[in-house]
């Protein structure tokens, strides 16, 4: 898959590249796409949880994710100042 990203883009993901710790602008985007795909899922089950008029189970399934992008970015932060 290929993107193509007007100039003003570009330079914001390089920026956001060497400021963040990521390798690559692929790994950049492949990070951006993953918590997208977390905070879709997480707005799903509060709007069903709405719906339903009942709780949110925030069990290690929905946690899981969250920690692991900490994870990530503790790991990526550590990377960048050594």
């Amino acid at each position: 898959m290929n993107i193509s990203l007007p100039a003003p883009l570009r330079a914001f993901v390089e920026r956001a590249v060497a400021s963040g710790g990521f390798g690559s602008a692929s790994e950049y985007v492949r990070q951006l796409i993953r918590r997208a795909k977390d905070d879709s899922e997480a707005e799903r089950r509060l709007l069903r949880a709405i719906e339903r008029g009942g709780r949110i189970e925030m069990d290690s399934d929905y946690w899981r994710p969250k920690d692991t992008h900490i994870a990530e970015l503790i790991r990526k932060k550590a990377g960048s100042r050594e």
